[in-house]
């Protein structure tokens, strides 16, 4: 099982309604501040709760990054291995294709060699594994990604139509339609 939670939870939100893309891109990143969690059967990383009022994660990002991953793992020349960084930590969630997806969680303490958040590089410490070995079935993963990207969209869409211009937002819809 594969599911993603998640709430947009910014102090500026009620200000996101009243300006335009341009404006949201240079003053706030193009991004929204929330909680996310994503679920590997009854493992989990990231936080959500729907009574909690504040959230630092920044929500378009981690999709972009979730895109990232389903285009490493079904590129023509994939290595079938596609491992990405939580943000701003020493942990990685490792994915292999093996027919479904095995996923597992890595701690990595002193990680220097690999820039960005995703690597098709397989992780040479994986020993250091907090969980590991969770399968999932690779439509289910990308049928997750997809829907919940859908509902994201909307509630954009009900907030502030005009964010979908905003560089990620459009990014992500790219890749909404590219893997529809």
């Amino acid at each position: 099982m594969f599911k993603i939670n998640f709430r947009l939870v910014d102090e500026d939100i009620q200000q996101f309604s009243k300006i335009n893309s341009e404006q949201f891109d240079k003053d706030f990143g193009g991004d929204i501040s929330g909680q996310i969690e994503l679920i590997f059967g009854d493992r989990s990383v990231g936080f959500y709760h729907e009574e909690v009022p504040f959230g630092n994660e920044l929500i378009f990002h981690w999709f972009c990054r979730l895109f990232e991953v389903l285009e490493g793992l079904e590129s023509r020349d994939s290595s079938h291995y596609v491992a990405m960084n939580i943000m701003g930590g020493n942990q990685w969630v490792e994915f292999v294709k093996e027919g479904g997806l095995r996923v597992s969680l890595i701690n990595i303490p002193s990680m220097t060699e690999i820039q960005g958040f995703i690597t098709k590089t397989p992780l040479l410490h994986t020993d250091n594994k907090e969980w590991g070995d969770i399968l999932i079935d690779h439509a289910e993963f990308k049928n997750e990604i997809m829907n919940s990207t859908l509902k994201l969209l909307q509630q954009i869409n009900d907030l502030n139509s005009d964010l979908l211009r905003s560089n990620k937002l459009r990014r992500i819809q790219e890749y909404h339609r590219y893997y529809t």
